[in-house]
């Protein structure tokens, strides 16, 4: 058994090392009998009441592992009133390891945070009678308040994680398709080259550009072309595993890049395999509420780099050059054919 219960933990590994050794401390220094802290689980169901909580889930933290009897004394003080100072008596049967202790009190006092909300309870026993309690009480009321000032600190550090996080998220994502921008997949580049001349292999590059996609947007609105984007965002997804890139350089332009085959006699075949499978997943019909499209597909420039004789910029220059001639080809395809 660790030092939480069972279920969603969601402490920080700070907090809990902050007053485990806080416990530890007033447990040889304070007189105080296994002290420990219940903190309730802000994530399950925060609490702004105190003597009203109805949670099931909560972490117990004290010096030395956690017992049955904490446990049980703090899930009573959920139902009850996180404010406690009850007698014992009604446990001896149950634990009789408190009895032998002469063990009278359970004293609870609640951990409130500046803006009222309820973050746990700092708890101990006591050899005393409720009514010769007054001074035990007294030092868990200043335990709880130095719980709390450290708790709000820790929230502050979580929130500005969090916050650094999506910012980071958000100027590495196109926020139209969700997938990686151009800034997330010239980052992850570098590492893929990396990977491929640590192995001995090449890397294949996609430069995708959308037909006719001015077409689309000129003939029936931004709206559709927005939501054309998102679902050309998602095919590609689809065609990729999980460990390669893929991702939207701007406008109608995307980019996938993958490690090449072991065989070098393979690779002719991987880059017609992939650009077959690119043209097959892109073209078709696409719907749009009561809209249904037929969409001729993109253009895609698929090339074979060996890491150590090219760079990721050049690179992705080879692909879009690549990508401009088979657009070139396929104007002229569909010129013929209509003509």
């Amino acid at each position: 058994m660790n030092d939480f219960t069972s279920g969603s933990v969601t402490l920080l590994h700070a907090d809990s090392s902050f007053i485990k050794e806080l416990m530890q401390f007033c447990s040889t220094d304070s007189g105080l009998y296994s002290p420990w802290v219940m903190v309730l689980d802000r994530e399950c169901s925060p609490v702004t009441a105190p003597g009203t909580a109805q949670l099931s889930r909560y972490h117990i933290i004290s010096g030395e592992k956690h017992t049955a009897w904490q446990q049980v004394l703090s899930g009573q003080t959920l139902r009850e009133g996180i404010y406690c100072l009850k007698a014992l008596a009604g446990f001896y049967g149950q634990f009789p390891e408190l009895e032998a202790a002469g063990m009278c009190t359970h004293l609870s006092v609640p951990i409130i945070l500046r803006d009222g909300t309820l973050y746990g309870s700092v708890n101990t026993v006591s050899k005393q009678q409720k009514e010769d309690c007054q001074a035990t009480v007294t030092r868990l009321v200043s335990l709880a308040k130095i719980i709390a000032r450290y708790a709000e600190e820790l929230l502050v550090i979580e929130q500005l994680k969090e916050d650094n996080y999506q910012l980071a998220l958000h100027s590495y994502t196109d926020p139209l398709t969700q997938l990686p921008n151009r800034r997330a997949i010239f980052d992850r580049l570098p590492a893929l080259f990396s990977l491929a001349k640590r192995i001995n292999r090449a890397v294949l590059i996609s430069y995708i550009d959308l037909d006719e996609f001015k077409k689309v947007n000129d003939e029936l609105g931004h709206d559709i072309g927005d939501a054309l984007l998102q679902d050309i965002g998602q095919r590609l997804q689809h065609i990729v595993r999980e460990e390669d890139i893929v991702g939207r350089i701007g406008g109608d332009e995307f980019l996938l890049a993958c490690l090449g085959p072991e065989k070098r006699s393979d690779q002719k075949m991987a880059l017609c395999t992939i650009k077959d499978r690119i043209h097959t997943t892109l073209r078709g019909q696409y719907t749009f509420g009561n809209l249904c499209l037929w969409y001729e597909g993109a253009s895609a420039g698929v090339v074979c780099i060996y890491p150590e004789t090219c760079s990721v910029d050049n690179a992705v220059k080879l692909a879009d050059t690549a990508m401009y001639k088979e657009k070139k080809e396929r104007r002229q395809g569909a010129a013929k054919k209509n003509g």
